[in-house]
């Protein structure tokens, strides 16, 4: 795993790269949960690298902890404003398709929790990807997108009962999306809540989270359904 220099402005950041052996099928920017680049995003990348995908973790903060009352104080500037948000993320997009070599427009932004946010963000501000995939992801957004606003492939999986993107913030983003003329997709799993991806969701006590092993198994199929579609040669 390469990890990989770049800035916003003055804050210094880490992304961490991994890239797959022979040819490669395509480039996946990583977006992670609030908890920034964990070893279980470092995992996906490697999952991803095994697919024949490049795939960088990108960062937040520059920094790192796993104390979430620290990690939400990071966030919130950030949650905050999309133009920054959007900022630093444009930054380690940037840099992972200069390493890659990946052409303009072709690479799918994936993203959990805050990261899922992130990637419609990307997507709203007509970022250079062709895809933008939300596991659990925040929905809601204060500046939504333009008519004619969004040209990524939008996938966004989504767990009927998760409090942070309650139904009322699903109907806006369905709304928002048709209005924008967006290729969007929602899967809804049923009896799932938030973080349905990530076994330690069951250790953190929260009562938000959950780990569901049919969805994971199921949104990560999507995925890959997703990416051979977007990376079609």
């Amino acid at each position: 795993m390469e990890q990989l220099r770049y800035a916003d402005g003055d804050l210094s950041l880490t992304g961490d790269l991994v890239r797959p052996q022979g040819v490669m099928k395509g480039s996946v920017l990583i977006l992670p949960t609030i908890f920034g680049r964990a070893e279980r995003m470092r995992f996906v990348a490697q999952q991803l690298a095994q697919m024949g995908y490049a795939a960088m973790v990108a960062d937040y903060y520059g920094r790192e902890s796993a104390d979430r009352a620290v990690v939400s104080e990071w966030a919130a500037p950030l949650r905050a404003d999309p133009v920054l948000f959007r900022r630093r993320l444009a930054a380690a997009l940037d840099t992972f398709q200069r390493a890659t070599g990946a052409e303009a427009g072709q690479t799918v932004a994936i993203g959990y929790c805050m990261g899922g946010q992130g990637a419609l963000e990307l997507a709203r501000a007509k970022a250079a990807i062709c895809g933008a995939v939300s596991f659990h992801g925040i929905l809601s957004t204060k500046a939504p997108a333009a008519p004619n606003g969004v040209m990524a492939k939008l996938l966004v999986l989504h767990g009927h009962d998760d409090p942070l993107a309650p139904p009322a913030d699903v109907q806006a983003f369905q709304q928002e999306m048709t209005a924008a003329g967006a290729n969007w997709r929602m899967v809804i799993y049923g009896n799932t809540r938030h973080g349905f991806t990530d076994p330690a969701s069951d250790t953190r006590k929260m009562p938000p989270l959950a780990y569901n092993p049919e969805a994971d198994k199921d949104s990560w199929h999507q995925l890959e359904t997703f990416l051979a579609e977007r990376f079609q040669r």
